[in-house]
């Protein structure tokens, strides 16, 4: 049903018809009526004060309101239209010719004198063809000689029913909706089991039961595709409607399609026996070993060898297909393409790409364990890379209980097994990169996929252009199912070291004070997806478990060394983790950092035990469920600024709460509330009223990162569960990050807490 605030002025009825003594039942009528009445005449028996019919005069093209006595249109606040008139006449015999009206209405039975059937012939002979006649039960109940009497639908009082349908074959009836709106919904015979439930006395007596009766189905606005029920036959109605005509034509379209798919299906199956038995061919073969054994060794891409290659096989090809006297058509005319910018006929370029290819060996090395069937999908996309002569995959794999070794060796990769215990992020890839054989050394994992076919190619060419440079790293790109966070995290990991370009960069020349964010900006390479000069990273090599990547380049900067950032090389990789997962895993880099890098005193922990430093990150835990229950009730979509706000007040007033004194956990994140469970039974610990600044201070800025990246991306509608696994992701992030840095503190002050330290320590470590 239309929107009734678009086109009709519900004022006028409010304002007209209301005021003037009129109930709401008088209203409905009209306003109903209004939603078909554009640019048609109506007639209007038992007009009442008149209000109803001056209304719709606002929208019809004429209107006549027929009264009992003459100048009986007594409200004179309420002036009609010149569309609108009044006469006084019988509705037994009114004074028009034949099929005069669009519409005719009752809706005032008490306007009625004698036998109610001499009124419906009357209505029949006036009304078109195509035009309908709207009453109410109310209106049909007075009429019948019944009034106050029970709406109708009910068993004992049919009548209505009987006398309209002789008259008008089609009916269809219409309730007022539930909601006490204008809105009407249809009453039967779509449900005529539960019609008289349709009007129950909750909508008090004036609610009306308007019926809309015609000689055959008739399309009318909003109207269309309603069930008009044929007399005598209520339990099967008759379907005319333009909505069937539309489900018709869909459907001989959508068999139209199909048609069109099995021709397209059984022409890709031929074609698919075409190029095997092509592929089997001698010819195919030969010229295969051709392509491969001479022609990709000797003629890199992107060469100027490659493209005079390349123009004599489209030479070859034009004499095949035009002739010689084509191709020296062509030859004449490629002076003059070529000034012009288009002698590209011949002579082929990759858009927009350098012309320098790697001729050296590359060895690529992927740690692997379980890599699933998508490692198959890598490996190809590898052996496809273009503007590279010679690659070298090496895969070390930790233990894989699926077909990782068999596939990789499928696709004739060099295979190094380990046992799982043997893994370690740094030590594991210096064992891979001792049997690489090539010039260049390049790093990423088994669930990385490239982007385009130039990737590898373009993240090694600055090593291959520049011999300052001796590391290069590449972007990630969130895979199209990343959660909000994992999108959130690469985007806000970018923007913080400013990776937002290619450039190439170096230490300056006193980074003895350089902090670790500025370190991060100039060294973060990132093993996912980076590169190395061979015989540098044999002389450098990881040293460490963790943040093994930054931790080299810091070392290469600091001997001298040039690291680029390519932008425009890009891996697909990212993962959807748990918030205890982030909690871990920052822990874990926090702790490995603040041992390498010098403290900057930004922080000096109070001399409390790793339980109580856990205990304080508890006790906020607590109280961050508390202002993430608030972000639930109110269904968060969009972090306001307000709602930010209120997070970071109650993080701020709320932090000695009694039911976290005794260590007890209110349930929160579920991963969460586990961690904290585990670490209980191995580190008993208590809720702490201790104020934790820094983890405040950590989780604050990633809030207002988080609301800063949404506000970029158009803050788009969210799913509230997905913001608020963010939200815990976030806390997560933070804590173990401010965890991370005390307990590096404490070991480096010697602190006498060294038993309850290590057990800490390995059990957020485990399983990262």
């Amino acid at each position: 049903m239309p929107d009734p605030t678009n086109k009709r002025e519900l004022i006028l009825f409010s304002l007209k018809s209301c005021e003037a003594g009129e109930g709401t039942a008088y209203v409905k009528e009209y306003f109903f009526t209004s939603l078909i009445a554009d640019g048609r005449s109506i007639l209007d028996l038992g007009c009442n004060n008149g209000c109803g019919t001056v209304a719709l005069g606002e929208v019809a093209q004429t209107v006549t309101g027929i009264t009992r006595e003459k100048h009986s249109f007594p409200d004179d606040r309420v002036e009609p239209s010149p569309n609108v008139t009044f006469l006084a006449g019988d509705p037994r015999a009114l004074p028009f010719p034949e099929k005069k009206w669009d519409i005719v209405l009752l809706f005032s039975g008490e306007s009625i004198d004698g036998p109610f059937d001499a009124v419906l012939a009357e209505v029949s002979r006036v009304l078109k063809e195509d035009g309908i006649f709207i009453t109410t039960i109310q209106a049909m109940d007075i009429a019948l000689g019944k009034p106050g009497g029970k709406y109708p639908l009910s068993e004992d009082s049919p009548s209505w029913r009987a006398s309209i349908e002789r008259v008008f074959p089609c009916v269809v009836g219409f309730s007022q909706t539930g909601d006490g709106g204008f809105g009407m919904v249809p009453l039967f015979p779509a449900e005529e089991g539960r019609s008289s439930e349709n009007i129950p006395d909750k909508q008090g007596p004036d609610a009306p039961c308007i019926i809309v009766a015609a000689r055959r189905p008739v399309t009318l606005p909003w109207l269309e595709g309603m069930t008009w029920a044929a007399a005598g036959r209520s339990d099967q109605p008759v379907f005319e409607r333009e909505q069937e005509k539309r489900i018709a034509f869909l459907e001989s379209v959508i068999e139209q399609r199909d048609l069109e798919v099995q021709v397209a299906r059984e022409r890709n199956e031929k074609l698919k026996e075409e190029v095997v038995e092509m592929k089997r061919s001698v010819l195919w073969r030969c010229a295969m070993t051709y392509h491969t054994a001479i022609v990709e060794p000797l003629l890199g891409h992107a060469t100027r060898r490659r493209r005079w290659y390349d123009a004599g096989l489209s030479g070859l090809r034009l004499v095949s297909n035009e002739g010689v006297s084509g191709l020296l058509w062509h030859v004449r005319g490629g002076g003059a393409r070529k000034r012009h910018g288009s002698f590209s006929r011949l002579f082929h370029r990759s858009a927009d790409r350098s012309t320098r290819s790697i001729r050296e060996r590359i060895s690529l090395i992927i740690p692997t364990k379980n890599a699933g069937y998508e490692f198959r999908y890598l490996l190809r996309k590898i052996r496809t890379q273009k503007g590279v002569s010679d690659v070298e995959i090496i895969v070390i794999d930790s233990g894989s209980s699926d077909e990782t070794v068999a596939i990789a060796r499928s696709f004739d990769c060099h295979v190094i097994e380990i046992s799982p215990e043997q893994f370690h992020h740094g030590g594991t890839r210096n064992a891979a990169a001792s049997h690489a054989t090539g010039e260049y050394i390049s790093f990423t994992v088994q669930d990385a996929l490239p982007c385009g076919e130039f990737w590898l190619r373009d993240l090694v060419l600055p090593l291959a252009e520049d011999n300052s440079v001796s590391a290069a790293t590449a972007r990630q790109v969130p895979r199209s199912d990343a959660d909000l966070f994992a999108c959130f995290n690469i985007w806000a990991n970018y923007q913080a070291i400013d990776f937002l370009r290619d450039k190439v960069v170096s230490a300056p020349p006193d980074c003895s004070s350089l902090s670790l964010m500025q370190w991060r900006k100039l060294a973060q390479i990132d093993d996912v997806c980076s590169a190395f000069r061979a015989r540098i990273f044999s002389e450098f090599r990881f040293l460490t478990d963790y943040a093994e990547d930054l931790d080299i380049g810091v070392r290469l900067l600091k001997a001298g060394h040039k690291v680029a950032f390519v932008h425009s090389s890009a891996v697909i990789h990212s993962h959807n983790r748990t918030a205890a997962y982030f909690f871990q895993r920052s822990y874990a880099d926090s702790f490995t950092l603040s041992t390498v890098f010098p403290h900057d005193g930004s922080f000096i922990p109070e001399n409390r035990s790793p339980e109580e430093i856990l205990g304080g990150i508890f006790s906020l835990y607590q109280t961050f469920n508390a202002a993430v229950k608030m972000v639930k009730e109110q269904s968060i979509t969009e972090l306001s600024e307000e709602m930010t706000q209120q997070i970071k007040f109650l993080m701020k007033s709320e932090l000695a709460r009694p039911d976290t004194a005794d260590g007890a956990i209110s349930p929160g994140e579920p991963s969460m509330d586990s961690l904290f469970y585990q670490l209980q039974e191995r580190l008993p610990f208590r809720g702490s009223a201790h104020q934790d600044t820094r983890l405040l201070r950590l989780f604050f800025n990633n809030l207002d990162t988080f609301r800063d990246f949404r506000k970029r991306c158009g803050n788009p509608p969210q799913d509230p569960v997905e913001i608020e696994a963010a939200l815990y992701k976030l806390f997560a992030a933070a804590s173990g990050i401010s965890l991370g840095g005390y307990l590096a503190l404490l070991k480096e002050g010697n602190s006498v807490h060294t038993t309850s330290l290590e057990t800490l320590h390995a059990s957020l470590t485990e399983g990262i």
